[in-house]
């Protein structure tokens, strides 16, 4: 059973040999906090999509900071990086 509350909180180095490892884990924490794997799925590839084209740029430039905090039926992913703007998603999920 998932946790009903939790933060989870990974660093990762700003390079794009990463960003895989990154997207594969935002969509396992967004399946395990209840969202359906399709939506689990646009969140990695919106994140693909998005930090992508900063890393090219970025030459190893910081860390990539990803956070996940779940409360009862909200799920907010949010990622911040020196070479990037920021991303923050907030998804509603199924109360465990």
């Amino acid at each position: 059973m998932p946790l009903t509350t939790f933060r989870f909180e990974a660093s990762f180095p700003a390079h794009p040999d990463y960003l895989e490892t990154l997207a594969e884990l935002a969509r396992a924490i967004v399946v395990y906090a209840g969202c359906p794997a399709a939506e689990a799925d646009a969140i990695a590839a919106e994140i693909r999509g998005s930090i992508s084209p900063s890393l090219r740029e970025a030459a190893g430039g910081g860390p990539v900071v990803v956070d996940f905090t779940k409360a009862a039926t909200e799920l907010t992913l949010e990622i911040a990086a020196p070479h990037h703007p920021g991303l923050r998603i907030v998804k509603t999920v199924v109360a465990s």
